[in-house]
């Protein structure tokens, strides 16, 4: 959940799923792993919908709390594709909160 991969600052995608970080991440568990992964896949319709009525709203520090919520329940899911999309739209966020359209 920190900074990019290199792999990723060069323009390769991270994996949509990583099944052996997320086993690791659950501590070695696969069955616990598996059952926090469908969790967040549950949760992620909600979610969506609270991004699009955030995002339509201009509401950009519900959207970096939104981002945050969130990458911390992908750092045990094993999906690096989410956590960095998750990360480039808080990132952006933060931006757009602190340039004119957000003060």
């Amino acid at each position: 959940m920190g900074e990019p991969e290199a792999s990723e600052a060069l323009g390769t995608a991270p994996p949509a799923r990583d099944q052996a970080a997320a086993i690791r991440a659950a501590g070695g568990d696969a069955a616990l792993a598996g059952e926090l992964f469908q969790a967040l896949m549950a949760q992620l319709p909600a979610e969506l919908a609270l991004l699009r009525r955030l995002l339509a709203a201009g509401d950009w520090k519900g959207l970096v709390d939104l981002a945050h919520r969130l990458r911390g329940a992908t750092g045990y899911c094993g999906v690096p594709a989410l956590e960095a999309a998750l990360c480039d739209l808080s990132r952006a966020a933060k931006q757009s909160a602190s340039g004119p359209a957000g003060e």
